[in-house]
């Protein structure tokens, strides 16, 4: 709604997603664990610096829809950073970027229905948010420089037709986004390093499976461990699936409809289907002991 283009940090936490979301971290295959290894990336994004997340400054809420000059020239050097692009020099939608999309960048004079509505508080969610279409969310803008933008596409593009500031509206507002007090924001942290971290964490989590494997296997003197032996074709898979879907603990039917279920065929035999009810409650009792 409120803009296409994209700050550095939010380019970076796009391309941190893509690069996270493409590439395996790691695999199963039969009983071996595959270390990930990374593909070719393109290198030429910008990289930001490792930086805590900072408390931000408290709004004074008394004064949303009550701009000043100095909050309107702010608004005003936002908006051409960040959205004439899109939404174009006069908020009608026709940026020279907004040509060849579908749907359209926000007309801010339009009087119809806008996607969080029109509002102040609707363009807030858009700028925290986005609107579900190329209007990429503005989080990573401080909160103080949302509310500028919104106050200068209020005051140039809508003038009398804006919508009235309401009391409810502002404190559901403050509920909401904590304006009143502040919050702190997000830390920023770089791509190789984000990737470093995920793949630390899958790296222990394999770990995990394999202990909780050994674990199992050395149960033998236990009810339900042959069940558990006689149905599982690759441990470390089937650990993997009973760690990630809890709903198997509420009893033994749920296990045996995560088991039969189960998308990675690797994880589990076919002779499962096969199992007496006796079985399947013997072999309940053992994981939710073990696991």
């Amino acid at each position: 709604m409120l803009g296409c283009g994209m700050d550095k940090s939010t380019i970076v936490q796009a391309y941190a997603a893509v690069v996270i979301g493409c590439f395996g971290l790691l695999s199963f295959k039969g009983n071996k664990i595959e270390e990930w290894s990374p593909l070719l990336i393109d290198r030429n994004y910008v990289e930001i610096e490792q930086e805590a997340g900072q408390q931000t400054a408290p709004v004074n809420l008394t004064l949303l829809g009550k701009p000043d000059a100095d909050i309107l020239a702010r608004g005003k050097s936002l908006y051409n950073q960040n959205c004439m692009f899109c939404h174009g020099e006069k908020g009608l939608g026709d940026g020279a970027a907004g040509v060849a999309m579908n749907p359209k960048p926000r007309n801010f004079k339009d009087t119809g229905t806008w996607v969080n509505g029109k509002n102040y508080a609707g363009m807030f969610k858009t700028l925290k948010s986005g609107a579900g279409t190329l209007m990429a969310p503005y989080d990573t803008l401080p909160v103080e420089d949302r509310i500028a933008m919104i106050e200068y596409i209020r005051e140039e593009f809508q003038g009398s037709g804006k919508v009235a500031v309401s009391q409810a509206e502002i404190e559901e507002m403050d509920s909401l986004y904590s304006l009143a007090s502040g919050v702190k924001a997000a830390s920023k942290i770089p791509v190789p390093k984000a990737i470093q971290i995920v793949a630390e964490e899958e790296l222990k989590k394999v770990e995990r499976y394999k202990q909780a494997l050994e674990l199992l296997l050395s149960a033998d003197y236990l009810p339900g461990q042959k069940q558990f032996v006689s149905i599982v074709a690759d441990g470390e898979s089937a650990i993997k699936i009973l760690s990630e879907n809890r709903v198997w603990r509420s009893d033994s039917n749920s296990l045996a409809m995560v088991v039969s279920g189960s998308n990675d065929s690797r994880a589990f035999k076919a002779s499962s289907a096969f199992m007496s009810k006796e079985d399947w409650e013997l072999l309940y009792q053992f994981l939710r002991t073990m696991i």
